[in-house]
C-alpha cells in the first residue's frame, strides 16, 4: 500500500509540474479563478510515473490546486457563449439579415430607375420613406467613369464576405492572426459606413428607410458579434487580460442592450409622432 501510495504520489507531481509548465503558471497563489476549463493536452502515467499512453481527452485533476485552476495562456474563456459555436453562429445571423436587407435595397433601386415614379412597398408616409432615400445622392457615393453604383451593391459584396468567414469560424478552423485582425477591421469599417449613411439619412436627408435601419442593426450586432470572437475565440490581441475580463464578466452585454437602445432612442427623439404618422 506505501508503495502503491508512492507512485500515486509521484504521478500527482509529475502531472503538476507538467500543468506548470504547459501553462506558465508562475506560482499557485497567482492562479485565477476560471469555472469549467479543462485541458487536454496531457496524457495518462503507469504506476511507475512514466507517460504511456497519450489520450487527447483526458483533463486535468485540479484537485491538487485546491480549488485554484491554473490560467490558460492562449485567450481562452469558458461557457458557452464565449465559444466559437455562439460568437460565429451571432455573426452568421448577423450577415445573412444584412445581406438580404441588401438585396431588397437592390432590387428596390433597380425598380426605381425602371419606374422612377413609382411608390416602393416601404413607403409608409414622409418619415419612413425608402424611394426617398435611395433618390439622395448619399446613396451612390461611389462613382466611376460616369457609372454610379448604389451602396447596397456593396453591401451584398461585404455580407457575403462576412458569411463565408462565419462558416470558417463555425467550423472552428484555424485562420491567420492577420485574417483575424482585418475581418475585424472589416467589421468596423463596415459599422462607420453604415452609421455614415443613417446619420445623412436622420439629419441631412430627413426621411427614414426601414430596410437601411434594419441593416443598420444587423451591422451593429454583426461587429458585437465579430469583437467578442475576435478576443475570445482568435485571442487578438493577444492575451489581453483586461479585454478578457471585459467579456467573462459580460459587461459587453450591458454594453451592447445600451448601446443598441441610445440608437432606438436617438431615432424616436429625432423623428418623434411623424414616425407613426399616416
Amino acid at each position: 500500500m506505501s508503495e502503491r501510495h508512492d507512485a500515486r504520489h509521484k504521478v500527482n507531481n509529475m502531472r503538476e509540474e507538467e500543468t506548470e509548465s504547459i501553462l506558465g503558471v508562475e506560482n499557485r497563489s497567482g492562479t485565477q479563478d476560471f469555472d469549467d476549463v479543462e485541458i487536454d493536452e496531457l496524457g495518462s502515467y503507469d504506476t511507475n510515473g512514466k507517460q504511456s499512453v497519450v489520450e487527447p481527452n483526458r483533463a486535468i485533476n485540479y484537485s491538487h490546486y485546491h480549488g485554484k485552476r491554473p490560467a490558460r495562456t492562449d485567450g481562452y474563456l469558458p461557457g458557452f457563449i464565449h465559444g466559437h459555436v455562439w460568437t460565429y453562429l451571432i455573426v452568421l445571423i448577423a450577415s445573412v439579415c444584412g445581406l438580404f436587407a441588401s438585396l431588397i435595397l437592390a432590387a428596390e433601386t433597380l425598380q426605381l430607375a425602371r419606374h422612377p415614379n413609382s411608390r416602393l412597398g416601404c413607403d409608409v408616409n414622409t418619415v419612413l420613406s425608402c424611394s426617398t432615400v435611395a433618390e439622395s445622392p448619399q446613396a451612390e457615393i461611389v462613382k466611376f467613369l460616369g457609372l454610379s453604383f448604389p451602396n447596397a451593391f456593396f453591401g451584398i459584396a461585404a455580407f457575403s464576405v462576412f458569411i463565408t468567414l462565419a462558416v470558417i469560424g463555425l467550423c472552428n478552423s484555424p485562420v491567420p492572426r492577420w485574417l483575424a485582425t482585418c475581418t475585424w477591421l472589416g467589421g468596423l469599417a463596415a459599422l462607420c459606413y453604415a452609421y455614415w449613411l443613417s446619420y445623412q439619412s436622420v439629419f441631412v436627408i430627413r426621411a427614414l428607410c426601414p430596410w437601411c435601419l434594419f441593416m443598420m442593426f444587423s451591422t451593429t450586432i454583426l461587429f458585437m458579434a465579430l469583437s467578442h470572437a475576435t478576443v475570445t475565440v482568435q485571442n487578438i490581441p493577444r492575451n489581453n487580460r483586461h479585454l478578457r475580463n471585459y467579456y467573462r464578466l459580460h459587461y459587453d452585454l450591458m454594453l451592447d442592450v445600451v448601446w443598441l437602445l441610445a440608437i432606438i432612442a436617438l431615432i424616436i427623439f429625432k423623428e418623434g409622432p411623424a414616425l407613426f404618422a399616416v
